[in-house]
């Protein structure tokens, strides 16, 4: 997910790992790199707009409160979790899912 914070100051374009879960009712979408930063949907495409629109919410108020931001992780580096089907979507960026 990409996001830019900041209203009349170009701020470079930066990039936070999204991971996407299947549950029962839906789609679960949380960022590593942001506690708290978390969204859902029904569809994998909702959950993921709704993504960028928490992660936007997200980086605006944590600027506006002067809090520091976690720089992002690189999408390698993000831990999978075993208990988690994988899902070798876009989301993956290229990379084939690991058997």
């Amino acid at each position: 997910m990409t996001a830019a914070v900041g209203h009349n100051v170009p701020m470079p374009i930066v990039y936070y790992p999204a991971i996407i879960e299947r549950s029962r009712r839906g789609y679960g979408v949380f960022f590593p790199d942001l506690p708290g930063c978390t969204s859902a949907g029904d569809t994998v495409a909702e959950a993921a707009t709704n993504a960028e629109e928490a992660l936007a919410g997200h980086l605006l108020v944590s600027e506006e409160h002067g809090d520091e931001l976690a720089a992002p992780s690189e999408l390698h580096a993000v831990e999978v979790d075993s208990d988690v089907a994988k899902w070798g979507g876009p989301s993956c960026a290229g990379r084939e899912a690991d058997d």
